[in-house]
């Protein structure tokens, strides 16, 4: 990709989080105009049903957030431009045009998806060897916190939240964490009747960057054929989550969050489901209704019985084994005490039909049978609850 810089115009560059005006236009290898901003959607043309593009010169220019929901050639643009200043990016494939963000401009992304519609009409598939231009209208430089003349209080940091959790729902894990980690560090700074408030959004905040972490760390610490550079950035992500989940245990214990948080970091770091269950448990206690906390509720429920059945058929086995050796090499008289033992131990498992087949435990609690009248009675009950557990788990097999 190649950059030129027509204008660079005047002020400070925009930062991360600035809000910048600006129109743009996209142009093909043959310098034709394949999309413009500035595009309004009219009736009449001869293609893509009756539409046709038109330029409009009077259209306000479109509102970005750099680094949330900007284009990413807008974005490289951005970096080197200043309040009206013009720039062109020349790349060798172009990224597909940008949708509509939720309640952003619909006509704009019908504008989009008929230049798409046009370009293929036209034999266009991918955008090869376009220019982008950019004309940076207006930039507004990101809140500095309650510092800045700007500030409207306690509801900043209400939207802030509210807009990171947007982000974090669409799976823009990165953008979310910068605007709660602004609501970290700007909601101590706020006093008076609305530091209670604060307070709340401040550890809302905490727990939805040590779930966002733990959730990025957890399955590459899983993984055996990581780089140790990402390993340790796995750790780090996980050491960082356990900072905010202390601290929410120290401050807001009371709070689903951080039950929650607290779950998720003895899954990634142990995978102890037992401990994440529980937790998880009380979360749901608190906020039966939390979506998040169901959901992590779910999971966990499936991986532990799935340890549980591991477990389960570890002890099977083993009292299967050691069944066979004490028919086998057990002294007369000492036989049936050890095999009694063994059985009363499966007696008091809780074994799966599962296990029952793929350990065939069933055949040796017949050959059990022999070794005397109580060893015969358990082998008949554990056999008549291994059946009556089994229609429980497969109701079909009765009828």
């Amino acid at each position: 990709q190649l950059q030129k810089i027509q204008d660079e115009g005047y002020g400070k560059f925009p930062e991360p989080l600035s809000e910048v005006f600006l129109h743009w236009r996209v142009f093909g290898p043959d310098g034709g105009l394949i999309h413009s901003s500035r595009y309004t959607v009219s009736v009449g043309g001869e293609g893509a049903g009756g539409l046709k593009h038109v330029e409009d010169d009077d259209k306000e220019a479109p509102c970005y957030v750099l680094g949330e929901n900007t284009w990413e050639p807008l974005t490289l643009l951005c970096k080197s431009l200043r309040q009206g200043g013009v720039g062109e990016l020349r790349m060798r494939r172009l990224p597909p045009l940008p949708k509509q963000e939720e309640g952003g401009d619909s006509n704009a992304d019908v504008s989009a998806k008929l230049s798409m519609m046009m370009n293929k009409t036209k034999g266009i598939e991918e955008l090869r060897h376009c220019t982008v231009r950019a004309e940076l209208e207006r930039v507004v430089q990101p809140l500095a916190g309650p510092e800045d003349p700007r500030w409207e209080g306690i509801s900043v940091l209400v939207q802030e939240r509210f807009r990171a959790e947007q982000l974090a729902d669409r799976g823009e894990d990165a953008a979310a964490l910068v605007r709660l980690r602004r609501v970290v560090r700007w909601a101590p700074q706020v006093s008076g009747t609305d530091a209670a408030v604060a307070a709340n959004e401040n550890a809302a905040a905490r727990a939805s960057i040590g779930w966002l972490l733990a959730s990025r760390a957890a399955p590459i610490l899983d993984l055996g054929n990581v780089t140790s550079d990402v390993l340790a950035a796995a750790r780090r992500e996980l050491a960082e989550a356990e900072e905010h989940c202390t601290w929410l245990e120290e401050h807001r214990p009371e709070l689903p969050g951080t039950r929650l948080l607290r779950a998720k970091i003895l899954v990634a770091q142990d995978d102890d489901f037992a401990g994440a269950h529980h937790h998880l448990c009380e979360a749901q206690r608190v906020a039966p209704d939390d979506k998040r906390v169901q959901r992590e509720l779910r999971r966990v429920k499936i991986e532990l019985r799935k340890e549980e059945e591991r477990q389960s058929r570890a002890k099977v086995l083993e009292i299967r084994d050691s069944l066979k050796r004490a028919r086998a090499e057990s002294a007369a008289d000492a036989r049936e005490e050890v095999v009694l033992s063994l059985l009363r131990q499966l007696d008091q498992t809780k074994v799966s039909w599962e296990t029952v087949m793929e350990t065939y435990i069933g055949v040796e609690l017949k050959s059990c049978q022999e070794v005397g009248e109580e060893a015969k009675r358990l082998c008949i009950q554990i056999l008549g609850r291994f059946k009556d557990e089994s229609k429980e788990q497969r109701p079909m097999w009765e009828t």
